[in-house]
């Protein structure tokens, strides 16, 4: 089953995530990027570390993370 999770928009710059629950767990599509959410936080660590933008990310991402559990969606 693939369903749509939670979404939110980054404040700083209007960029819009989008929570997918797939048949490989929670995916993250933002952009032209569809990564794992473990990828995503390796990728904000990489290219925007310590930064305001980083902060508000990690915290969509935790968001979209809690959705997926409370939600109990199971691929």
């Amino acid at each position: 089953m693939v369903g749509l999770v939670a979404r939110a928009t980054r404040t700083e710059d209007q960029y819009e995530f989008f929570g997918w629950a797939t048949d490989k767990g929670l995916m993250i599509k933002a952009g032209c990027r569809f990564l794992s959410i473990a990828d995503y936080r390796a990728h904000v660590g990489k290219k925007y570390p310590d930064t305001t933008k980083a902060a508000e990310t990690l915290a969509i991402l935790e968001f979209i993370e809690a959705r997926f559990k409370v939600a109990a969606v199971k691929p």
